[in-house]
């Protein structure tokens, strides 16, 4: 192996460790609720799973889900 191949070898394997890595795709669900948030128009710039993008610059967050508490646990000093 000649020395030109190995170091262009070498500089493709970093080039390809050095690469950004590819968005996540997000489900139909989810772009189906960012566009409907956005207008349901061409308005809807980019969407993942925490944030929906609109054109005219506003961003909307997904609140995270609160972890429900069962019924007894809130009434739990009442039984004990």
């Amino acid at each position: 192996m000649g020395m030109i191949t190995r170091v262009s070898l070498i500089m493709m394997l970093l080039t390809a460790c050095a690469a950004t890595p590819l968005p996540k795709a997000i489900s139909k669900a989810r772009w189906v609720e960012c566009w409907t948030l956005c207008g349901k128009a061409d308005n809807l710039t980019a969407a993942s799973d925490q944030t929906c993008l609109c054109r005219n610059g506003v961003r909307i967050e997904r609140d995270d889900p609160k972890p429900e508490t069962k019924t007894l646990e809130l009434f739990d000093w009442l039984i004990k």
